[in-house]
């Protein structure tokens, strides 16, 4: 039998060098930050997630999922599996 996965809304940014001055950064992000999820370690900028520490390259997405754990996705991935939500109501 073939299952198709559910969609579930998230939260996302891209991540690049330029990030604060190209884009707003998201509130739950900065707070990663201080919770110290996100952390720098040898020139790296990493995250922690439910799998373990992942190192962020520029360019990757940061997606705070459905139930609020963090991930990275690699652009590519990002554009095949997501798109943007219309936030009308």
């Amino acid at each position: 039998m073939r299952y198709i996965q559910k969609a579930s809304p998230v939260e996302a940014f891209q991540y690049n060098e330029n990030t604060d001055e190209t884009q707003e950064i998201p509130l739950w992000f900065i707070h990663a930050c201080v919770d110290g999820l996100v952390f720098s370690n040898d020139k790296k900028d990493c995250i922690r997630t439910t799998k373990g520490i992942v190192e962020i390259n520029h360019n990757d997405y940061i997606v705070k999922g459905a139930s609020n754990e963090l991930f990275v996705v690699t652009p590519e991935v990002f554009a095949a599996n997501y798109t943007p939500r219309n936030e009308t109501h």
